[in-house]
């Protein structure tokens, strides 16, 4: 049984004037109830948690969860930190506002290097024991340079473990770890749209998605597509969508693409925080072009 159905979206944290402005994000959460979404993960990679201070966290986190439960939405507040000690400090944080679920990413910097499962093993364990939220992993083996695999992840939901937010790439990862999770209450949810097709049609009741913050209504139609048992449907939308995703990746960053998308939506009049650079107008004119004749502006209800 898992507490999260359908798709979460990754949504931004915006900036202007390199302060917090919390007005955008409660204009992401209406455009994206307004399109199907009811799942928000807050203060991950488009969330851009590593260039944010403790404080920046607690404040991005209480704009999401205070206006998610008015728009009737779940939150699942990510908290990771190379610092156990901070960690805790913002998972606390997360529960006293009300977060539906806590999410942290090993513990980075060291995980590449010198870090193994029983590190992070106890790493989980002191987080899961500070709090009664249900606490999910991020696996971003991408960004910490260290994996989550099947074994792993048995052991930590010996632990009380939640959930997972997992980057595994290909049918047979996913479907290694769906087999630790078998029929637990537990939440697996593929953390990327590349995967969007083979997470639900193995077993994953939910799946992250970037692309859909910038795209809500048509990653929402192809889960309504698999739910209702339409396959063949959702693999054509989705094979458009990869397109989409292609091009809000032209310049590096789909995050930071997805700024400018939700700008010349009129959604957002805000930017990303440095050390991350916003799109030029050049790059973003190309962008906003080729999202235009592919019809990504021309969203359809499935």
């Amino acid at each position: 049984m898992a507490k999260f159905e359908g798709i979460i979206t990754a949504i931004l944290t915006p900036f202007k004037k390199d302060e917090l402005f919390g007005i955008d994000v409660i204009n992401q959460l209406r455009y994206l109830k307004s399109n199907g979404i009811s799942n928000i993960f807050s203060c991950g990679s488009y969330g851009s948690f590593p260039v944010m201070t403790t404080p920046e966290r607690k404040q991005a986190a209480e704009i999401v969860v205070k206006n998610a439960k008015q728009f009737g939405m779940k939150t699942i507040i990510q908290i990771g930190s190379p610092s156990t000690k901070t960690a805790i400090e913002l998972a606390k944080h997360a529960e006293s506002i009300g977060a539906d679920a806590i999410a942290s990413v090993i513990p980075f910097y060291y995980s590449s290097t010198f870090y193994n499962d029983d590190t992070v093993m106890k790493y989980y364990d002191k987080l899961i024991n500070s709090v009664s939220t249900d606490v999910h992993c991020y696996n971003n083996s991408k960004t910490t340079g260290f994996s989550v695999g099947p074994d792993l992840l048995k052991s930590l939901m010996g632990i009380g473990l939640k959930g997972i937010k997992d980057d595994s790439k290909d049918m047979g990862s996913i479907l290694k770890m769906l087999d630790v999770v078998g029929e637990k209450e537990f939440d697996y949810y593929p953390s990327s749209t590349s995967n969007l097709i083979t997470g639900f049609l193995l077993g994953a009741k939910s799946c992250i998605s970037g692309v859909s913050l910038t795209i809500p209504t048509t990653i929402f139609g192809i889960y309504n597509l698999i739910k209702n048992e339409n396959v063949a449907p959702a693999i054509n939308l989705w094979k458009w969508v990869m397109g989409v995703r292609t091009i809000l990746g032209l310049y590096g960053s789909r995050a930071i693409a997805a700024y400018s998308v939700l700008k010349y939506k009129g959604i957002i009049n805000s930017t990303c925080r440095s050390p991350w650079i916003s799109l030029t107008e050049e790059q973003e004119k190309n962008i906003i072009i080729k999202l235009n004749n592919l019809g990504a502006f021309d969203e359809r209800i499935y």
